[in-house]
């Protein structure tokens, strides 16, 4: 869910299509270690409720900009 949420908000529009798989892979690396209570509740919730969304886009910006 995580992916697709990246996706459907615009933060691979940037990215080769080469390097999505490798973004994915990344990101999840980096929910499932830092941010596993947010995956978590995600998985449990089924939804990314809106006081989960705010969390998860700061998240994802930050990624987007260390992510080479």
């Amino acid at each position: 869910m995580i992916s697709i949420y990246a996706g459907v908000t615009g933060h691979l529009d940037k990215l080769a299509v080469a390097d999505v798989s490798r973004f994915e892979s990344e990101l999840l690396r980096l929910m499932r270690g830092k941010h596993k209570d947010l995956l978590d509740e995600i998985r449990t919730k089924k939804q990314i409720m809106p006081e989960m969304e705010s969390q998860l886009k700061t998240i994802i910006e930050e990624f987007v900009k260390s992510f080479a």
